[in-house]
């Protein structure tokens, strides 16, 4: 036989010495005694190093490589310092602690999950982390914080019981696919990325139905694709943008798939390429936010029911699909182009990119945005459908290559452009199409109005009020375009010299005609 090499004589002893202890199984669990009792796993935070705090078992010792570290025995948790050390391990579980918030008397005494920190963990290959329901809870307090840096290949995260919060704050370096797994359904994984290098090195990440990936950091983020199917956790999203940030990640849709803001401060650029045939619903968990769609995104269709969706930035960016306003608290913006159709059933649409900050920065700039298919505004009950910044060195447009098709529901607003002085003779294509215009009892209004809303003649089309210039609106909606042109106000005694010139020669062509000349 075969003497047995240098390393496997190294293995063998090794695993002889191991045997004191625990089992050679690189899977063998070790629990955290976070107490170091010796009496059983307790909870608590604690220095993870060489002394007493891993039960194996029969007694409290020291770690041994490759174990799975287990955390949590129904206590209260703490945070678990690495020391700058790394550390093997076959897998991480998180199991029931006291969450339990004391608030009377005061002050409060918040019982938090657990926080690993200050180190490394690396994860052997296609190896997981566990969270049971009991170990997390929705308060930021109570969500397990993976601040260590977090090493290994094909990760998959699952978890028990009921929904599970937790963040990733390190700066990992693990590699291929992380997969947040939906073994459990409806209960559902709310991850935070608290910081763009905690997945900047992965190759994929797989957001499966059910659970979220919440982007909690400002700066840019690069890497990995990340692939999301149905409404997330509580309908969060499968994707949710907590800050402002610019997401240069490929997105797939694996299914129909929803993609949230968390509030209305929310501006982010999603600079890489959304691709699958699926609808992805614009919604969102709180109030709303602005998602600029700045890459080349071929979808079946982009459905805004909450928030605004800004259709490319700088006149560059494409929606391949169609792109509906659904919501009263939905809006689509840009400058970018639509190649399928565009449809407004509620909300407006406002084209422009955005400017300032917040939710009222959106569509405030000025420009054209592109739709290659048809055009719709037809709401479903009466509101405003489009609203147009009119300025003078550039202004606002919807330029449809398609048809256009309007209803009497629908109001069409102009608004002068900051800076902006009515001046007689300026022009405004507010819309242009060029296919057929179905106009329904879409009312232009009365020509040669001042805009002045109290006269009540600015029908569906309403415009600044130009009374105080001097000047009246001359409209059309013909020869492929929706026109607003500034014109002067005739002077009354014009007018009336005008109507007696008219009469006199009146009157002499008809004394010449009985003169029989």
């Amino acid at each position: 036989m075969k003497p047995p090499s240098a390393p496997s004589i190294f293995s063998i002893a090794a695993c002889h010495a191991l045997l004191v202890t625990l089992s050679c199984s690189s899977a063998h669990a070790l629990n955290w005694d976070g107490l170091a009792t010796g009496a059983g796993a307790s909870d608590g935070g604690a220095n993870w190093n060489a002394g007493n705090v891993w039960w194996n078992g029969t007694s409290s010792g020291a770690w041994v490589d490759g174990s799975s570290a287990v955390f949590g025995a129904g206590g209260m948790a703490g945070t678990v310092n690495l020391q700058g050390q790394t550390y093997n391990v076959s897998g991480l579980t998180f199991n029931a602690v006291d969450l339990t918030d004391v608030t009377d008397p005061p002050p409060t005494v918040v019982h938090p999950a657990y926080t690993l920190s200050n180190g490394r963990t690396n994860i052997a290959s296609g190896g997981s982390i566990s969270i049971a329901a009991t170990a997390t809870g929705p308060d930021p307090s109570d969500r397990i914080k993976l601040n260590q840096i977090i090493g290994g290949h094909d990760v998959t995260i699952t978890h028990t019981g009921g929904s599970v919060f937790y963040q990733l704050g390190g700066s990992n370096q693990w590699t291929g696919n992380l997969t947040l797994d939906a073994t459990n359904g409806n209960n559902s994984q709310f991850v935070e990325i608290k910081a763009p290098n905690a997945i900047s090195t992965l190759g994929k990440i797989t957001v499966e139905s059910g659970n979220t990936l919440a982007m909690a950091a400002s700066g840019t983020f690069t890497g990995p694709e990340i692939e999301i199917r149905g409404t997330g956790a509580n309908s969060r999203g499968a994707f949710r943008i907590d800050a402002n940030a610019t997401i240069n990640n490929n997105i797939t849709l694996a299914a129909n798939a929803r993609i949230s803001t968390i509030n209305d401060g929310v501006v982010t650029t999603l600079g890489g390429n959304i691709t699958g045939a699926f609808l992805l619903d614009q919604n969102s968990s709180g109030t709303v936010g602005t998602l600029i769609y700045a890459g080349t995104n071929t979808i079946s269709e982009l459905s805004a029911t909450k928030g605004n969706a800004q259709i490319g930035v700088g006149s560059v960016g494409s929606i391949t699909g169609n792109v509906t306003a659904g919501g009263t608290a939905a809006m689509v913006t840009g400058t970018g182009t639509i190649n399928g159709n565009l449809n407004v059933t509620t909300g407006v649409v406002k084209p422009g990119d955005h400017t300032g900050t917040g939710i009222a920065g959106a569509g405030t700039g000025l420009g054209t945005l592109n739709v290659n298919g048809n055009a719709s505004l037809n709401l479903t009950a009466a509101g405003t459908a489009a609203e147009f910044q009119m300025g003078l060195a550039s202004s606002d447009r919807l330029a449809v290559t398609g048809n256009l098709t309007l209803s009497g529901t629908t109001t069409i607003v102009g608004l002068f452009a900051a800076g902006y002085t009515p001046t007689e003779g300026n022009t405004w294509n507010l819309i242009t199409y060029g296919g057929t215009l179905t106009q329904g009892s879409f009312d232009l209004g009365a020509n040669m109005r001042t805009g002045a809303d109290s006269v009540g003649n600015e029908g569906n089309l309403n415009l600044p009020d130009v009374s105080a210039n001097g000047l009246v609106w001359d409209v059309a909606l013909t020869n492929g375009a929706l026109t607003a042109t500034l014109a002067v106000i005739p002077e009354p005694s014009a007018a009336l010299l005008f109507g007696a010139s008219t009469t006199l020669l009146t009157l002499r062509r008809r004394r010449k005609s009985g003169c029989g000349e």
